[in-house]
């Protein structure tokens, strides 16, 4: 039996709910991981985890009341583990400098925080990591950082204004020149009672009316969240379950665990022997209920924890860590289902985004697992595939439309209709945008090539007018709104649900039932999938729900960027879902769509209902392969940049444009397969035609010939009839090729 099945036998994996000790923290820290790296003698990682989670070590540490310690599980088996000693024993032993992570987007909204208390510094420190500068107002004749835990405070992004007494008018300043004001020592009530006359404000953030040094510290973090997602302008109460202590589900049983009381101390801080034997004692209290439906968790049948723990030895030792580290790290769709399944919202989908990101930026992150996807964005912005243009015969948009670059590479039919559409209901105020909103890059945790997207996108958005930015794929629309918080960011279907649908969308006789495939990045989207389910009830379908749909729903195996990195993994995330329903399958990204076209029932894009293309054939087209996908963007730009805007597009035909190809099916599988572009092939052969360097099976009379294409190595297997070129294989690799003059060269 394997393992996740043995846990459930003995149902140990009711919920994987957080350890009590970590439900109780306000701050949710997890001693039971603490206790892992402590038997590890692993300090410096025990003190990060625990300075991310507390922000403040040296505070917590000797001033908390360490309310994790009653909720222990230990307890009902000896004695509760000693949590904060050895919170003790890792900020002696493992304490070391850490910056703040510097967000690459700076947020101009104005905040004021009112005096340099714990919350307070919490706010700041958490908001700074944001993109924030804070302004910090204090009764103080001078701010002292006493303690390093709050060196933080002389970033130069913090704005400091001493000897500011809190008063009445004050409070008037505050409200009318700041976007968000935080009065620290003031609970709402108190506030209020206090400073008579001055009326309530939204803008207005207020302490918890605590003297507890953790709730402090977590009451700030939680105000953070609230100020940031007030001056974005979305709910502050969505998605916010149990952010401080709550009572947790997790079933952990004690029978059989050796009765233990707690380790003797001999000095002020427990010696490494001594911490170590106290962490001994943890029961590392655990379950499985995220593993049993994540197809990435049940392949390698591990627990949360492990995942993170190999992640973190990867990035520990630079990438040099457990070997199949980086294969797992890449593998992940990073959809957050499993953070939604999780009681404790353990955000597995950040933490291996963020450790790709890592990787990549220690240069211990492998080409091979992502060059193909970041190259294929590139391409999409490129000259040949992108372009922007306000509406016809004007100088300014009020409205811009952003297909998405896989929309436009699967079915590139729709977008001018799309688009005729958006200028006809907005009065042809709308204009188009081809190109790719960066989330590959994203997901690859290349960080540096999303800003370098995400800021070109900005330039042109902001040259534009700042118009509202209209999308047809729930990834670009995601990107938007958190990458541009200031910009008004819509979904296409919004219109088509508002407005009446196209005068060309043809009735279809036979209206059956449905299931909806909700993109996984459009989880927490309410409104989007309320616009697609009306548009869908608008053409007479029975929606028959997915049990996973909406908030909880699953990937399509495409997220991630896992299909690159693992495709048999994205298989079974797609056989997975395709499998979950008996009806025909609607969704609303065209790589969903894609990655569901398997042949056994029918799958469609909504722009395929919204049009009348809903008969079955329809439904059942193939995927697009990838060479067809770059043709699609090419060809799509020319077409409409002549037929909507009049424009020749200069063509720029390469040399190894005009060869022509005869690929059979099973070559042309392994291309698809190999990630090898016709345009690859075209450009070995090529080469060796002119220059000769190729070898000859003396038996076949076929041709070999290889080129190096940025850093991956192409090689070809090819005959000659004619000006024809017959493929028979090809295959890539990474590894540099010392060439000498051999006897087969011709």
């Amino acid at each position: 039996m394997k393992p996740a099945e043995i846990l459930e036998k003995e149902n140990l994996c009711v919920e994987e709910h957080a350890p009590f000790c970590m439900a109780e923290c306000p701050v949710h820290f997890d001693a039971r991981n603490m206790n892992i790296l402590i038997e590890k003698g692993d300090y410096k990682s025990a003190y990060e985890q625990y300075q991310k989670a507390v922000l403040f070590p040296n505070a917590v540490s000797s001033s908390c009341e360490a309310p994790c310690e009653k909720k222990c599980k230990r307890g009902e088996a000896g004695e509760s583990i000693k949590i904060r000693e050895l919170e003790c024993a890792i900020t002696l032993r493992g304490k070391y400098k850490i910056e703040i992570q510097k967000s690459d987007i700076k947020i101009a909204k104005k905040l004021a925080i009112v005096e340099d208390v714990l919350d307070s510094m919490a706010i700041i420190y958490t908001l700074l990591g944001k993109g924030y500068s804070p302004d910090l107002f204090t009764s103080k004749q001078e701010i002292k950082t006493v303690d390093d835990d709050f060196d933080f405070l002389k970033d130069e992004r913090i704005t400091k204004y001493t000897d500011k007494k809190l008063d009445k008018a004050l409070i008037e300043e505050l409200t009318e020149h700041y976007d968000a004001v935080f009065f620290s020592g003031h609970t709402k009530e108190k506030f209020y009672g206090v400073f008579e006359g001055v009326l309530e404000n939204p803008k207005h953030f207020f302490s918890a009316g605590t003297d507890s040094v953790i709730k402090q510290i977590s009451h700030g973090k939680q105000v953070a969240i609230s100020i940031d997602r007030f001056l974005k302008g979305v709910s502050i109460t969505a998605g916010r379950k149990n952010e401080s202590s709550y009572e947790t589900q997790l079933f952990t049983s004690v029978s059989g665990i050796e009765h233990k009381l707690s380790t003797p101390k001999t000095g002020k801080v427990y010696s490494e022997k001594e911490a170590t034997a106290e962490a001994n004692r943890c029961i590392k209290c655990r379950c499985l209920e995220c593993v049993k439906e994540c197809v990435f968790m049940k392949k390698y049948e591990k627990y949360p924890r492990k995942y993170i723990k190999e992640a973190f030895n990867n990035l520990l030792t630079g990438g040099m860590g457990f070997r199949s580290g980086k294969p797992i790290i890449n593998s992940c769709a990073l959809c957050g289902l499993c953070g939604e399944i999780c009681p404790n919202h353990i955000p597995m989908a950040e933490i291996y985004r963020s450790a790709r990101e890592t990787l990549v930026s220690r240069k211990a992150m492998p080409p091979r697992y992502h060059d193909f996807p970041i190259r294929d964005m590139l391409y999409s912005n490129s000259d040949t595939a992108s372009f922007f243009r306000h509406p016809k015969g004007k100088e300014e948009s009020s409205y811009m439309f952003f297909p998405g670059c896989q929309l436009i590479a699967n079915t590139p039919e729709y977008i001018q209709a799309v688009y005729e559409y958006l200028s006809e209901i907005l009065n042809g105020e709308a204009g188009l945008m081809l190109g790719c909103c960066g989330a590959p890059a994203m997901w690859a945790g290349q960080s540096d090539i999303y800003s370098q997207v995400i800021g070109k996108f900005r330039q042109i958005w902001e040259d534009a007018g700042k118009p509202v930015i209209i999308t047809a794929c729930p990834t670009c629309n995601r990107e938007f709104t958190e990458a541009l918080p200031e910009a008004e960011v819509r979904t296409v279907w919004h219109y088509y649900s508002t407005f009446a649908l196209p005068n060309n969308a043809t009735e279809t006789q036979e209206r059956t039932a449905i299931s909806v495939h909700d993109p996984c990045t459009s989880r927490y989207r309410d409104d989007m999938h309320g616009e697609i389910r009306s548009i869908l009830n608008s053409k007479g379908y029975l929606i028959e729900e997915y049990e996973y749909s909406k908030n909880m729903t699953r990937c399509c195996g495409y997220g991630g960027l896992v299909s690159y990195s693992n495709n048999p993994l994205a298989r079974q995330f797609a056989e997975k879902r395709i499998s979950e329903t008996k009806n025909a399958i609607v969704t609303y990204c065209a790589v969903c769509r894609d990655f569901f076209a398997n042949g056994e029932k029918p799958v469609y894009h909504i722009l395929d209902i919204i049009y009348g293309n809903d008969y079955k054939e329809r439904g059942f087209r193939e995927k697009t392969g990838i060479s067809d996908k770059i043709k699609n963007r090419a060809e799509l730009k020319k077409t409409l940049l002549k037929n909507i805007w009049g424009e020749e597009p200069d063509e720029h035909i390469r040399d190894h444009d005009e060869l022509s190809l005869i690929i059979g099916d099973e070559a042309r599988k392994k291309l698809e397969e190999r990630l090898i572009l016709e345009d690859n092939v075209r450009e070995v052969i090529y080469k060796a035609e002119k220059t000769g360097e190729k070898t000859v099976n003396p038996k076949t009379g076929r041709f070999t010939a290889h080129k190096k294409i940025g850093i991956v190595t192409y090689w070809v297997e090819y005959e000659k009839s004619g000006e024809l070129f017959c493929v028979h294989s090809a295959y890539s690799h990474r590894i540099q090729i010392v060439e000498e003059n051999g006897e087969n060269r011709v």
